[in-house]
């Protein structure tokens, strides 16, 4: 019985690559966005961004089946493509939050303070222009401070790692389901 090539190689790689420019791009767009005025608008180009990077994620568990393919294996099952899948994900999860936390804990640990001013700033205009009452606006803002003062804890880290788990988990299973179906030999 002929031995299958390993997966996990060509997935660490391929996902780890990818989790390094997602994660360079991200930075980028966020210190474009807080170097703008704030606008008073609901929706931010972060926000849309973030979405933009998850659905872009996909990307590695593509290229994880497809350098998984390029080792010699003959073909792919399904259920193979889905493992490469969720392995391209929990790789990529991990390097974007270690990224994260360095970028934000050594290199410039002011990145998150001033992200969350802008968007304090950008939030108070919009819900003054909502109709809320000044009590509201106050209540809802000491809030949202407290959320991103929560992401700068170690219980924080977490809570964004296993978010971010969950969501490049379910891109990644589907592209890798995607990419070994359009791949395997019928």
């Amino acid at each position: 019985m002929e031995e299958k090539p390993s997966y996990v190689m060509p997935t660490v790689i391929q996902s780890t690559i990818v989790a390094l420019v997602l994660s360079i791009v991200s930075t980028i767009f966020v210190y474009i966005s807080i170097s703008g005025e704030p606008s008073g608008s609901f929706f931010q180009p972060v926000q849309l961004m973030q979405m933009g990077i998850c659905l872009i994620s996909a990307i590695g568990g593509v290229l994880s089946v497809k350098a998984y393919l390029k080792t010699g294996a003959e073909s792919i099952t399904l259920g193979q493509g889905a493992v490469i899948g969720l392995l391209s994900a929990v790789v990529m999860a991990a390097v974007m939050s270690l990224m994260g936390a360095i970028w934000n804990f050594v290199i410039d640990p002011s990145l998150m303070d001033n992200m969350a001013n802008h968007m304090m700033k950008n939030m108070e205009m919009a819900f003054s222009n909502s109709g809320m009452s000044g009590a509201q606006v106050d209540e809802t803002l000491a809030k949202i401070e407290e959320s991103f003062a929560e992401q700068k804890t170690l219980i924080g880290i977490i809570k964004g790692f296993g978010m971010s788990l969950i969501g490049l988990g379910i891109i990644n299973l589907l592209s890798g389901l995607i990419t070994a179906k359009i791949s395997s030999k019928d």
